[in-house]
């Protein structure tokens, strides 16, 4: 496994996931052996939070890993590929929500 800087930037951390499923059981296993009713809403409460901030952590990076590596048809510009048309932010065929680049489009009829 190669664990270089690279790597690191695009994995989601494991531990709220793992976290969370642990103390999720043994919420279970602590209401299964009647030790309160107050320690299992605490312990499940927990461990679904940090598993719900899990999913939010991985949802928002999927979301926010854009694709450029296709290359670019538009006449305007001339670029081979969509990563010189989004450094150079050409405002023919990039995507913007304000200040940010959202994508990138091949049609000319922008």
């Amino acid at each position: 496994m190669d664990f270089n800087k690279s790597s690191k930037k695009k994995m989601v951390p494991v531990w709220p996931i793992i976290t969370g499923i642990v103390l999720t059981a043994l919420a279970f296993i602590f209401f299964i052996f009647r030790s309160g009713i107050i320690v299992f809403f605490i312990f499940s409460t927990i461990g679904v939070s940090l598993i719900l901030f899990w999913y939010y952590l991985y949802t928002k990076k999927n979301k926010s890993n854009l694709d450029f590596t296709h290359e670019c048809i538009c006449p305007i510009c001339n670029h081979d590929k969509a990563v010189l048309c989004v450094e150079k932010k050409c405002a023919c065929c990039i995507i913007m929500k304000k200040d940010k680049i959202i994508g990138h489009s091949n049609t000319s009829l922008q």
